[in-house]
């Protein structure tokens, strides 16, 4: 149990630690929803570029810009994307990527590497050609000689089938889970396909951005006093909750392997209490004899320490059974985790050797003639 929370928690570190190719640090989320307001969809568009463009006057404000998901929030699709005149298979890897709406000024919001090309701007709206901006890995599959800008890709197929020109090539990130492997992923302006739902990025110099949240409500409200205003977050929060189950796992695990060990250090106490005891006897010959309390201590430790021995064996090899389960589908989960098998292993002996110890050093404290009459 103490393996299996160490394990969890090693690795929701790791999680954490690892590179999704956008960043949480200092970015504010508002989640805006047109459609509870009733708003057209010209309408919309107008709010949502006065929206962006006030909240980038605040002070403090680097870059503001709207999505229509977040990171991690689900795959939306517009079917198959290849070259005009080819066939895609379906279900082929990459066949059917998944896509965001975003607005102009979203990858610098998030920090996500343009590689090469140019950010959307307010000139492709709703009547201008249809752009897109795809990640390293669809440039590869579309393109693998190279060059994807100014190219066409379709999507969809049949009457509902368009094409779109590839403006931008951008890093490659995560979008449904951390540990997804690098996966075909294309961006579009949310002008060209609107969203009434949607989410206002905001990345902040400061070194709190909670002390944004007010600004934001008032422009918001400055913008429409009538659209429902939940209370801003920042991206960090609104992610969390795709790290709950881990989390819960962790939690849940180390209590239990805390449970456990007190358990383990009660019995281990009291066995070699009752043994001692019993032994007190033959303790105080000993002592009697001439004998040291370091080889007292060490011949009660030898004979002591076998069933925890066996024990913590067992628990290592069960352990790493477990490590090798559960590194297939969680990332961060290692074998050879340093925490779960060097620190937990450690903590555990040193209790059983506590435990042991204890007693012995209680009848030693006491008079070895006494323990002899007592007898």
């Amino acid at each position: 149990l103490l393996v299996a929370g160490g394990l969890f928690g090693n690795g929701l570190r790791q999680l954490k630690l690892l590179d999704a190719g956008w960043r949480t640090e200092g970015v504010m989320t508002v989640d805006l929803d047109l459609e509870l307001r009733g708003m057209p969809v010209e309408e919309g568009q107008v709010f949502q570029s006065a929206l962006v463009e006030q909240v980038g006057r605040l002070p403090g404000v680097t870059h503001a810009s709207i999505a229509a998901k977040l990171p991690l929030a689900g795959c939306s699709s517009l079917g198959v994307v290849t070259l005009p005149g080819r066939d895609a298979v379906p279900g082929a890897p990459g066949a059917s990527p998944c896509f965001n709406r975003v607005s102009p000024g979203y990858f610098a919001t998030l920090g996500i590497a343009m590689r090469t090309g140019r950010d959307f701007t307010s000139g492709d709206g709703a009547r201008a050609p249809r752009v897109a901006a795809i990640n390293e890995t669809m440039a590869r599959r579309l393109f693998p000689a190279g060059n994807a800008i100014g190219r066409q890709v379709q999507v969809g197929s049949g009457e509902r089938a368009f094409t779109m020109e590839v403006i931008a090539v951008v890093a490659d990130a995560k979008y449904r889970s951390l540990s997804e492997a690098p996966t075909s992923f294309y961006y579009i302006p949310m002008a060209q396909r609107d969203n009434g739902a949607m989410v206002l990025h905001v990345q902040t110099a400061g070194s709190d951005p909670t002390m944004m949240a007010a600004a934001l409500r008032h422009v918001v409200r400055a913008v429409d006093p009538w659209i429902p205003i939940p209370p801003p977050r920042t991206l960090a929060d609104a992610l969390s909750v795709h790290f709950l189950p881990q989390r819960l796992a962790a939690w849940g695990a180390a209590m239990l392997g805390v449970f456990a060990l007190l358990l383990a250090a009660v019995g281990v106490y009291g066995v070699t209490a009752f043994v001692v005891a019993t032994r007190a006897r033959e303790i105080g010959i000993r002592l009697a004899l001439g004998a040291t309390p370091r080889s007292v201590i060490g011949l009660v430790l030898r004979q002591g320490s076998r069933a925890p021995a066996i024990g913590l064996a067992i628990g290592l090899v069960v352990g790493w059974g477990f490590s090798l389960v559960t590194a297939r589908v969680l990332t961060g989960i290692s074998s050879t985790d340093p925490v779960a098998f060097g620190l937990m292993p450690a903590i555990i002996a040193f209790v059983a050797i506590m435990a042991t110890i204890l007693p012995v050093l209680r009848v030693l404290r006491s008079d070895p003639l006494a323990s002899i009459r007592r007898e």
